[in-house]
């Protein structure tokens, strides 16, 4: 890869590669300023054209990985095929019987608290648990997005 240009780490957002700058988004991979990803670019130019069809996959499932030995070329159906197994194996591992027990402890700690009810001329004070409890009762909240609403629209 030494003829293309060498992967140079800059803080962590951004990579530098081939002279252009790869920014890291939401997903973990990184993607130049014309959205161009560069896993897709690292195969291209080692490999050639990525042919129809196709999808460059990460062997090691790390986003940020991006070196050559690192990349596999793999058919659209075999791609996602791989992340359904990941995903399989998520939700196998979130629905275990220590995340079920982590869920119930924190669930069960959680104490009520006094809400003011955001509704329009309300002054009800309501114990609640949720952490964006707002109103009392639907009234209050349909008359509090009436109102909101009368005043978006300057009404």
């Amino acid at each position: 890869m030494a003829e293309h240009g060498s992967i140079v780490a800059g803080p962590p957002a951004w990579f530098e590669w081939c002279d252009e700058r790869w920014y890291r988004v939401k997903s973990g991979h990184y993607q130049n300023r014309a959205g161009f990803l560069l896993h897709r670019a690292v195969w291209a130019a080692v490999h050639g054209p990525i042919p129809d069809g196709h999808d460059v996959h990460h062997h090691d499932h790390d986003p940020a990985h991006n070196e050559p030995g690192n990349l596999r070329l793999l058919t659209v159906s075999e791609h996602r095929g791989e992340h359904m197994r990941d995903r399989d194996e998520f939700v196998a591992n979130q629905t275990s019987e220590a995340a079920v027990e982590r869920a119930h402890r924190f669930w069960s700690a959680r104490q009520p608290r006094d809400v003011a009810c955001d509704g329009p001329g309300c002054e009800v004070i309501f114990q609640s648990t949720g952490m964006r409890a707002r109103f009392h009762a639907p009234r209050c909240r349909a008359a509090y997005h009436r109102a909101a609403s009368r005043v978006k629209h300057g009404l």
